[in-house]
């Protein structure tokens, strides 16, 4: 992979709106559907998510 393709991610993960969505999923979703790790996504493009 090319390094300039490389995401540079400089905050604190989830971000703030992120967190907002992982807690409405939380308060929502069912319990019995895990999941492995938080992740909110806003649109992907490749292989690379």
């Amino acid at each position: 992979m090319k390094k300039d393709r490389t995401p540079l991610i400089m905050t604190e993960l989830p971000g703030p709106e992120a967190r907002k969505v992982l807690e409405k999923d939380q308060k929502f979703v069912s319990q019995s559907y895990t999941r492995v790790y938080p992740l909110v996504v806003k649109r992907a493009q490749g292989a690379m998510v």
